[in-house]
């Protein structure tokens, strides 16, 4: 198990679309903050001011951006024969399964939590520390609470594209269905749960909705066990079916 983890890490390391999609989320997270600083659109705002203003809008980079990544780190090691070769050398298929979803689930946390991270170190050396509409809250009460969150989500998120991945054998076939899944499961719960309390209540627990309440939760404290819990569970329930599936899957 400690050696698979070794190996997917390396692969982690080396992955060109992983260090792609970083290094973008970087270059977008230092140019937000300094288009604000050259416009003067800044007002008051101090580091964690601007953080809160912008973290809904990693909400995309939260549910796009990894789904890139498990095309290329998950699928891809059906048709390069990866799969077959871990098998064939003896390790057990759970243990497979979990040292791929362990180091995913790395990748997709440092994904989600870089923007928010790199936004509030650049705009508080250009606006300054500390909040000007909420004077009282301090980088650990704010910042650190968003950043556990995000990871929270992050992985989850990870978990269920890690089950995509092990079920498609294409990397280009991943992505597609994970960006078309994702993009029309958000617009059918939007649709069809101003008709239906159900799906309303399936709705406003999935992690798809609570990912939007992050800030919200944060600024009033409001909710933090729901906003805990669910994506724990998700995140457990997706790894079980991740092992079920490769399990009974056929590797050629």
């Amino acid at each position: 198990m400690n050696n698979l983890i070794k190996a997917e890490l390396y692969k982690l390391k080396h992955d060109r679309s992983f260090w792609a999609i970083a290094l973008t989320i970087i270059l977008i997270g230092i140019l937000a903050p300094s288009e604000m600083l050259i416009r003067g659109t800044s007002g008051e705002m101090k580091g964690i001011d601007v953080v809160i203003a912008f973290v809904n809008q990693n909400e995309l980079v939260m549910k796009y951006a990894p789904c890139i990544l498990a095309g290329f780190f998950i699928s891809s090691d059906y048709s390069t024969g990866v799969m077959k070769n871990l098998i064939s050398g003896g390790n057990k298929r759970m243990e497979i399964v979990l040292a791929k979803l362990s180091v995913f689930t790395i990748g997709a946390i440092i994904i989600s939590i870089l923007f928010p991270l790199v936004l509030w170190i650049v705009s508080t050396v250009f606006f300054g520390s500390g909040s000007h509409l909420f004077p009282n809250m301090s980088v650990v009460e704010s910042i650190v609470p968003m950043i556990g969150l995000l990871a929270l989500y992050g992985a989850a998120f990870a978990s269920f594209m890690t089950l995509i991945g092990l079920i498609f054998t294409d990397s280009g076939k991943t992505i597609s269905f994970l960006f078309v899944f994702t993009f029309g499961l958000e617009v059918a719960f939007s649709i069809f749960s101003k008709n239906s309390p159900i799906i309303q209540t399936i709705y406003n627990h999935s992690i798809i909705k609570l990912i939007k309440d992050i800030p919200a939760a944060i600024l009033e404290q409001t909710e933090l066990f729901t906003m805990i819990i669910v994506p724990i569970l998700t995140f457990v329930v997706c790894a079980i079916g991740c092992c079920i599936v490769f399990s009974r899957k056929e590797i050629k």
